[in-house]
């Protein structure tokens, strides 16, 4: 915000930072998300995302699963 200010005298965001590409799932993937954790109740959204090669970020994962209604249990053990 500093250096915003020091360039444009101002702390008006002029526009949105982009990230790159956002994953979107296809319901071929969706239903085979949900048919891994039904058969893994163990997996976190890290390793459900490795172990369908998806490239999504966990918090993607995440959101699909609440979307198909399943929830994912914080424990810190995926590391």
């Amino acid at each position: 915000m500093m250096k915003r200010f020091r360039e444009t005298g101002s702390l008006v965001v002029l526009e949105k930072e982009k990230r790159g590409p956002k994953f979107r799932f296809t319901n071929k993937q969706e239903e085979k998300l949900g048919k891994v954790v039904s058969e893994n109740h163990g997996m976190n959204a890290r390793q459900l995302r490795d172990k369908l090669r998806l490239e999504a970020s966990p918090l993607t994962v995440w959101r699909a699963l609440r979307r198909l209604g399943f929830t994912v249990k914080k424990n810190g053990n995926d590391r």
